[in-house]
């Protein structure tokens, strides 16, 4: 069975139905010799949520898959697409349109042209739907773990949806105002979250975005500082190692991507979740390290989301088509962008996959000593396998503040894991946000991997709702538990040294992190923060 859906999708959100697609019969050529090699892919029909692909079987005219998906609450019908798959591009051979609201068993579909409607010969699609009736249980008030889900029984008697993280709890994620109460049984919301503000009044326009990258909606309240810069500017590494492979794969496809791509990608997908914000900066560019091409990606006066979104995918699109490869050259075009907004608060980004041609001390203080960094954030992205190419990008992280530094979502969500325990709920909708306002909250966004626990009103200012004392104490017991599970074994390095010496410090101050706004007005974690710094001055005096 198949499910492509987020691990925290099948423990938090409401599931409308399992689908089911059994077999094909008569699957027709699409190549003058042999027979197709047919798989089939699932699609909202409303959210455009891509819900997965079967497996693929070679040369078969009546293929049988019985692969499954589980389709969410705001989904009634399903489109499930036939293709062939090809050693260039796959072909469409046809497609059905599954309602799933009424449970059906076994159905025979016969397939039809996209847009034509026309009949694909003989061809048909056997399906079963089966709706699911209840959303997950929680466990009742009075718990110890009240108000969590406990994941291999949130949907018994399921079997094609258990989730990965089996036996596991997790604080439940709500995109939604209306759905508090179905999630999180008498849980309050905070103040600033409600249906006419949220969203900017736009609740309607973004449901595709929250249901696509499951999106908090308390966390969705930092783009509002995206409405704070005068300027917004991204910078792309165009050297000739962009073009070789990564381990991410294709949002849509599955398949694999050069690092070149996975910049297309990335980008495109953190704008995509920015044009939920009320009010984005009113110049917005992009630049490369050797084109000259600067490439406007600026909202238009009451563009609705979706139609800049679409607009920009084109706008990216034929800028990727066009790659010009060249060196690292990182001094000159940072120069650049600091001169072409000098003066004016600008959020920047910079994409990259390799050491820059010029010494790497000389970028690191160019970061470090930029005028005003709380109007200037920035914000690297690693784009390699090769964690040593771009070292020099967590030394300016280190060294400059409002400051940040991410890798791709596979890699920052097992990070994640380890980092925070299993009861944060870190979805794509939680790294996009934080990939684009990261550097700008460094008390608690940015610094979800350094080890320190979150606060509780930390924590419920990115879910957006108040969590009991129970509810936390979850959260927090996990979170330790998992960073004292990946404590190195041997030798440890000076900064691993402070990181695990002070897991029994969080446990003596559990109150001061349940009370405290912020966790860097704790004592101790001020101590930490300098034992820290400290460890990694000696480290490189060395």
């Amino acid at each position: 069975t198949v499910s492509v859906l987020y691990w925290s999708w099948i423990a938090r959100r409401m599931v409308r139905a399992k689908v089911t697609v059994h077999k094909a019969t008569d699957v027709p050529k699409m190549d003058t010799f042999g027979w197709a090699d047919p798989y089939v892919k699932f699609k909202g029909a409303t959210t455009q949520v891509q819900y997965g692909k079967s497996s693929t079987i070679k040369k078969e005219k009546n293929p049988v898959w019985n692969d499954a998906v589980a389709v969410i609450n705001r989904d009634t019908v399903v489109r499930i697409k036939l293709y062939d798959q090809d050693m260039t591009k796959d072909d469409v051979i046809g497609e059905i349109k599954v309602d799933v609201r009424e449970a059906i068993d076994n159905v025979k579909f016969p397939l039809r042209e996209k847009g034509t409607g026309k009949a694909v010969g003989e061809c048909a699609l056997w399906v079963t739907v089966e709706p699911l009736p209840s959303p997950p249980k929680f466990i009742p008030a009075g718990n110890a773990d009240a108000g969590t889900v406990t994941l291999n029984h949130a949907f018994e008697g399921h079997t094609c949806l258990k989730p990965h993280y089996s036996g596991k709890v997790m604080l439940p994620i709500v995109s939604i105002y209306e759905e508090v109460d179905a999630f999180c049984p008498g849980a309050q919301v905070l103040p600033a979250i409600a249906p006419d503000t949220l969203y900017g009044g736009r609740i309607v326009e973004h449901q595709g975005v929250l249901a696509k990258y499951e999106v908090p909606m308390g966390l969705v309240q930092r783009l509002d500082a995206l409405g704070h810069f005068e300027a917004l500017d991204v910078i792309v590494d165009d050297s000739g190692s962009m073009q070789c492979g990564t381990d991410m794969k294709h949002p849509e496809t599955g398949g694999g991507l050069t690092r070149w791509e996975e910049v297309y990608w990335r980008l495109f997908q953190m704008l995509e979740v920015m044009s939920m914000a009320p009010q984005l900066p009113p110049a917005m560019t992009v630049r490369f390290l050797n084109s000259k091409e600067v490439l406007d990606v600026a909202r238009q006066n009451q563009e609705p989301p979706g139609v800049y979104v679409s607009r920009i995918k084109g706008i990216l699109r034929g800028a990727w088509d066009r790659f010009k490869s060249g060196g690292t050259p990182v001094m000159a075009p940072l120069q650049r962008s600091f001169a072409a907004y000098e003066g004016r608060s600008c959020i920047r980004y910079f994409y990259g996959d390799g050491v820059p041609n010029e010494p790497v001390q000389q970028v690191v203080q160019l970061v470090a000593n930029r005028s005003d960094p709380t109007r200037n954030p920035f914000t690297f992205f690693s784009c390699t396998n090769d964690d040593g190419c771009t070292e020099w990008m967590k030394e300016c992280e280190e060294a400059a503040p409002y400051c940040a530094e991410y890798d791709d979502y596979g890699d920052e969500v097992r990070e994640m894991v380890h980092d925070q325990g299993p009861a944060f709920p870190f979805t794509m909708g939680v790294y996009l946000i934080a990939s684009a306002v990261g550097a700008c909250f460094p008390e608690d966004l940015d610094a979800m991997d350094e080890g320190v626990p979150l606060t509780k009103a930390s924590l419920e200012s990115i879910l957006g709702y108040y969590t009991t004392a129970a509810q936390y104490k979850v959260y927090f017991d996990g979170m330790l538990k998992a960073v004292e599970a990946n404590k190195p074994r041997g030798q440890m390095s000076a900064v691993d040294r402070v990181k695990y010496g002070y897991i029994n410090n969080w446990r003596q101050n559990c109150e001061a992190f349940m009370g405290s706004a912020r966790a860097i007005d704790i004592p101790a974690v001020m101590e930490y923060k300098n034992a820290v710094r400290n460890a990694i001055t000696s480290t490189r005096r060395r």
